[in-house]
Parts: C-alpha cells; structure tokens; sequence
C-alpha cells in the first residue's frame, strides 16, 4: 500500500522525477520520495545496533555533535535543559548528561528506547508513535535546546515536527539539526550511484534538502537568525570509505570474498576520500547540513 505525497516543504502537486525514486519540487527544489509505502520503515532491532564496533561510532559522533552545540554556547555554563528528538542508542545524551547538561531523549523505536534505558538510565529517555504525542509528553516551552540529528530526512512530515521543536523550546532556545545535503559535491560527482540514494536508503531517507530548501523550512516555522552550512563530518554517515568501496565492488562477487576486498578498496581511497572532503568542504559542498535556528 503506498500514500502519494505532495511536496512536504510548500505543499505543491508539481514534481520532476530526480533519481527513480526520488522527485524534485518545481517550486522550492526539495527532494522526496513521492511514493511513500506504509510498513517498510522498521526502527526496531534491524536498525540500531549496540555492539562494541557501533558502540565506538556511535559514541565519536555524539561528541561531534556536542562540540557542534558547545561551539554555539561559547561563555556559557552548562545550565541547559535539552531535548534530543530521534535519540537512537543514546549516546549524544550520555555525552550531553556528561558535560552536566540536563538531557532527555525521545524516540519511535521501543527497541532504541528500551536498549538505552537499560545503558544509559531510565529516566533519560521516552517513547513516542507520533509527532503530536510530544506535547503530551514534555510541556511546551520546557528547553534551552533541541537537537535533531541525522532525523529529519526520516519524516513524511518534516514541517510538523519542526513546529513542535518550536512549541517545545523557551523563547530565545536554539534548534540545532543535521541531514543528508542533497546539494553536496558528492551528488554530482556520484549522481545515482551516492549512497543516500541506493537501496535500502529510499526506505528511510524519503526527505533530502538542500542549504536553501532547509532555510525556507526553519523560517517557515518561526525561527530567526537561521544558519545553515554544510560540512563532511569526521564519522562521515554516509560516505565512509567503505559505503564508496560498494561502489568498486562488484556484487557478483562471493559474500565471503566480497567483504575483505571491500575492505581493502576502503584503506586505499581514505586518503583520497579525505582531501575530496576537504576540498568540498572549502567550497560549502560537504555530504552533511548542520543547522542553528533560534526561536
């Protein structure tokens, strides 16, 4: 069963196809997946992973995000209350909690939620089916930040969620967020073949942006002195080197020769995965949007 969807950012009918299956609004240029069919998407125990190798990614990119909101806060104490929408594993609240913020995290997955309850602390974490229950949840008006990483880029309906985001925060909280930038160098250079587009991404990923389309949805909401640059972090989500090596690799090799020879192509292309994200980061063509909003 699927449900069409109009453009989720300005509401028009009118799309061109990008790359099959994603579509391009005619009137503001965001990218999604018009066909959206219900079922597919499970958050659940083939989603998130808890092992020690997951463990230690995930861990490296909630203390980049940290440092991200910590840059922002210069001259600040750590007297913040934070909500992380989307909170996965944990790990970004753990570091948060840390650094002696006041830190909860929400999320659609029981397992994710389950899982970091038992790691992190109870009552740390809640779960939620839907984006109005959030208002049941917390009281509006309740934090000094949200956080929205690697989520938005998930939602049918990215504009309602930023609207409780808003609802949520006290005046003058800031909003940070992080997603796919369908406007990076990579696109062009991969086109079809970006791993943001290949399979099972389109199961998940059903909203890309670019710098412009974000801006146009966070001052659409509400929000003022909107920022948003690009940038290629260090855990790199999408383009690690070996999510690019699957792009050498054959499928047609064996699955237990195909794994090692992956992981060679990967060794041999980080130094030049590592200048290409330099030189693109540079030019404000990184695989990754960061955005601060203040309400």
């Amino acid at each position: 069963m699927s449900n069409r969807r109009i453009c989720p950012l300005c509401g028009s009918d009118q799309s061109i196809d990008f790359y099959i299956p994603y579509a391009e609004c005619n009137h503001c240029g965001i990218i999604y997946v018009p066909d959206v069919h219900e079922g597919l998407l499970d958050y659940e125990e083939d989603y998130y992973f808890f092992d020690s190798i997951s463990d230690r990614q995930n861990l490296k990119r909630a203390k980049y995000f940290y440092s991200l909101v910590r840059r922002e806060l210069e001259g600040y104490s750590n007297a913040f209350r934070l909500l992380d929408v989307g909170s996965g594993t944990g790990h970004f609240v753990s570091v948060a909690c840390q650094s002696g913020m006041d830190a909860l995290g929400v999320d659609i997955s029981e397992f994710g939620v389950k899982k970091s309850r038992a790691k992190w602390g109870r009552e740390k974490f809640y779960h939620f089916t839907e984006i109005k229950e959030l208002l049941s949840i917390f009281a509006p008006l309740s934090f000094d930040l949200v956080t929205l990483w690697e989520v938005i880029e998930h939602l049918k309906h990215p504009i309602q969620l930023s609207n409780m985001v808003f609802q949520l925060l006290k005046p003058g909280g800031k909003f940070f967020l992080s997603t796919p930038n369908v406007g990076g160098g990579y696109v062009s250079l991969l086109g079809s073949r970006w791993h943001g587009f290949r399979e099972p991404m389109p199961r998940y990923h059903i909203t890309y942006f670019r710098k412009n389309s974000l801006e146009l949805l966070l001052t659409k909401v509400g929000f003022r002195d909107v920022r948003v640059r690009s940038t290629s972090p260090p855990y790199a989500p999408l383009l690690l080197p070996r999510n690019l090596s699957s792009l050498i690799v054959p499928d047609s090799i064996h699955p237990l020769f195909r794994r090692p020879f992956k992981g060679l192509i990967a060794g041999a292309i980080f130094p030049l995965v590592a200048i290409t994200n330099l030189i693109l980061n540079r030019q404000n063509k990184g695989d990754t949007l960061i955005a601060r909003a203040i309400k």
